[in-house]
Parts: structure tokens; C-alpha cells; sequence
């Protein structure tokens, strides 16, 4: 004898469709943390930043395991060059009884380029942020607005 599936009812299926969509969106989530933490730890390892200012622009070349990416500021669409909060990224290790600590991701040094805040400077604590501003302002007065 065949057996036809019980009915279901929509409010089955709506509460199905959540779990799954909750589910889905977890395991997203969880990924972006996922590689974050693989860049932050390859940063650490092979990172380099190196940024070159002149009265035209400010150049940042950033080189990870041998890549190079490269962006250009022209000094006409900078607004203000200034220190900011170093923004860390939490991390746990609760199932292997570490404590939990504190990775920095964005550097202290943030430019506001068309009306976006472009962070620099990762690696830098926040008192080298303020000298390396200082110097910025100094020889350059046209970032100091």
C-alpha cells in the first residue's frame, strides 16, 4: 500500500523556511569570520603597507603574500588626513580554553576621500599614528583641513 505524505500546513513551511534561511545566514556569517581571522594572521606574518605622500596625492601600496594592490588619493578629493580609534576585531577560543583577545583591522590614521573614511596604518599603535600625522600636517599643510 502507498502512503501519500501528510498535508502541511504554510505555517510549517514559513517555519521550515526560517530555520534554514537562519541556518544559511549563520553559516555565512560565520565564514566572513572565518577569513578575516586568515587574512588578520597572514597580515601579521607577511604584510606590508607603505604609503607615499606628496602635494598632489597620497599613494598606499598594500602587499600580502607577494600581491600587491595599489590605490592613489588625489589630494583634491582628501579632506582631512587625522588619527582615529584603532578598530579590533574579537576573537574567542572558548572550546580550547584560550582567552579571549583583541585583533586590530583598521589602522589609527583614517582620510576622508570623497566623502569616505579610507583607514591607514594597520600595524601602528595609536601614538605612532599621531606622530606620523604630525609629520603629515606639518610638511604638507593642505592635509590638515
Amino acid at each position: 500500500m502507498i502512503r501519500s505524505p501528510a498535508p502541511t500546513s504554510d505555517g510549517a513551511k514559513v517555519f521550515v523556511g526560517l530555520i534554514v534561511f537562519a541556518g544559511v545566514l549563520g553559516l555565512i556569517v560565520g565564514m566572513g569570520r572565518i577569513i578575516l581571522a586568515i587574512y588578520l594572521f597572514v597580515w601579521e606574518i607577511s604584510g606590508f603597507e607603505s604609503v607615499k605622500i606628496s602635494p598632489l596625492s597620497i599613494k598606499v601600496d598594500r602587499r600580502i603574500l607577494g600581491l600587491l594592490r595599489t590605490k592613489e588619493y588625489e589630494s583634491e578629493n582628501i579632506t582631512s588626513v587625522r588619527v582615529a580609534e584603532i578598530l579590533t576585531f574579537p576573537f574567542a577560543f572558548t572550546k580550547f580554553k584560550f582567552t579571549s583577545f583583541e585583533v586590530p583591522y583598521l589602522g589609527p590614521i583614517a582620510l576622508t576621500y570623497k566623502g569616505k573614511i579610507i583607514r591607514i596604518g594597520l600595524g601602528l599603535d595609536q601614538e605612532s599614528g599621531r606622530t606620523v600625522v604630525a609629520a603629515i600636517h606639518q610638511r604638507f599643510p593642505q592635509y590638515s583641513k
